[in-house]
């Protein structure tokens, strides 16, 4: 009796021990993303001093490679987040915002899903999220390919601290302060915005007046209508 005690008490301390055992399955699968990543066109696009995938695996190792965007709440966040990009001249399908929307839909209906398809949309939703940001702040335009020479201010650094904060936004599902925090402050900007959200408004009801029909202007026209404008006529 004694004997079969023991082997019930091994058996329990057996599986109590497994069951303490952390699940890291999400952490590697997440680790084998980030390397993928780092070999795409996406992961190479360069930002200041750092390329794309660099600056997600940084984003990554401040959180032992744990999932960030597996909560539908979350990811619809960012994905609402992207779709207001559109006022600042972005568009969502350039960070794969389509995508995005289906994940989203995924992770609602709870589909089941691989490790690895679950460390594919959190690394592409990180990947997103911090692109915008960045873009947002410095702008699309890489200067140091197109003006080598021009150093009008000193290239930009991530540090770890602007990475915590990015992801503790996140987390809180700040998504939209997060971009909005991220925008250049200078008033021309806003009024930028302003001016291209009404352009769009009045392309959405039908845009300009067209010219009426009539006879195409010749080069000896034009030159003439261009008399008449200056007071030459």
């Amino acid at each position: 009796m004694i004997r079969y005690a023991w082997i019930v008490l091994a058996l329990l301390i057996a599986t109590c021990a497994q069951a303490q055992v952390p699940d890291t399955a999400p952490q590697t699968a997440i680790a084998t993303r980030l390397d993928a990543l780092a070999q795409q066109p996406l992961g190479v696009l360069r930002i200041g001093d750092h390329t794309l995938g660099a600056l997600v695996s940084r984003f990554y190792a401040q959180r032992a490679d744990a999932p960030l965007w597996q909560s539908a709440a979350r990811l619809r966040a960012l994905d609402d987040a992207l779709d207001g990009l559109v006022d600042d001249g972005l568009a969502a399908q350039d960070y794969g915002g389509d995508r995005l929307a289906r994940d989203v839909l995924r992770l609602q209906e709870h589909v089941p899903m691989t490790d690895a398809q679950r460390a594919d949309i959190d690394v592409r939703a990180s990947a997103a999220y911090l692109l915008a940001l960045l873009q947002l702040r410095h702008g699309v335009l890489d200067v140091d390919t197109f003006y080598p020479d021009w150093q009008a201010t000193p290239r930009w650094s991530a540090s770890a601290a602007w990475l915590q904060a990015a992801a503790h936004a996140a987390e809180a599902g700040h998504i939209t302060a997060a971009f909005d925090a991220a925008r250049p402050s200078a008033p021309v900007y806003a009024q930028l915005r302003t001016a291209l959200q009404r352009l769009r408004d009045e392309a959405a009801a039908g845009g300009w007046p067209a010219l009426p029909a009539g006879l195409a202007l010749e080069p000896a026209c034009r030159t003439r209508a261009w008399r008449c404008c200056a007071g030459g006529c």
